[in-house]
């Protein structure tokens, strides 16, 4: 085949389009104020692009060698939280939904530190000890975030880190730049 002018300018006027194209396409659609970008943090050893999040009234885990939260740019970052009673405490472990409302309650808990709220989720890992738990866990789920429900993983598995854990849940949330 052989390349004529008339070959060239459709080629070159495909091209553009599509250049035009893809740049119209990656604009987020909101607003200007939601295309800023998030601010960065001044934070020992971190260059300032991260925040450590460990509410006091969680105890501190460092002692474990992990952060409640990390916050990088508007991201959150949260680790696990199981629903067993804290560490030494006379508290009982409690059924399946008691265990499930005391996770919902230590992510709310690192949530709130950060300025955010439970609406904020964005995706979720649940690991739960016995799959009869699953229907139960939605159902928990449902009622407790109400509507705008994360991405989320449900995945059944032996046994956690702590024997009296019946659930824990790893969390990522999409906070608004302050």
């Amino acid at each position: 085949m052989r390349l004529t002018p008339s070959h060239l300018a459709l080629f070159l006027a495909g091209f553009l389009v599509a250049s035009l194209g893809g740049t119209v396409l990656a604009r987020p659609a909101a607003g200007p104020a939601a295309q800023d970008a998030c601010p960065t943090w001044p934070t020992a050893g971190s260059g300032g692009q991260k925040m450590i999040v460990n509410p006091p009234s969680m105890g501190e885990p460092a002692g474990r060698a992990y952060s409640q939260a990390v916050r990088v740019g508007n991201m959150l970052y949260l680790a696990g939280q199981g629903g067993a009673p804290p560490r030494g405490s006379n508290e009982p472990a409690g059924d399946f939904a008691t265990q499930t409302h005391r996770a919902f309650d230590s992510i709310q808990t690192i949530l709130d530190a950060a300025g955010a709220s439970l609406d904020d989720l964005v995706t979720m890992t649940v690991f739960i000890t016995d799959p009869r738990y699953g229907d139960d866990f939605v159902r928990l789920r449902g009622e407790i975030l109400k509507r705008d429900f994360p991405a989320s993983a449900l995945i059944s598995i032996d046994h956690l880190a702590r024997p009296e854990m019946m659930l824990e849940i790893q969390a990522v949330a999409a906070l608004p730049c302050r």
